[in-house]
């Protein structure tokens, strides 16, 4: 049994907003992802977060 199938579902209400600790990639993941552009656009953000 894995630990996150014992705990409340009203638990996880808590995250539902991003932490705010760097920029946010969103992906869509009703397809097929593609790993390497994904990766590409993460580098992008982090890159422009730290010209900010």
């Amino acid at each position: 049994m894995h630990v996150m199938a014992s705990v409340p579902e009203e638990f996880f209400a808590q995250f539902t907003e991003p932490f705010g600790l760097g920029p946010v990639v969103e992906v869509d993941t009703s397809a097929p992802v593609d790993a390497a552009d994904v990766a590409a656009r993460v580098r992008r953000a982090l890159a422009e977060a730290r010209l900010s």
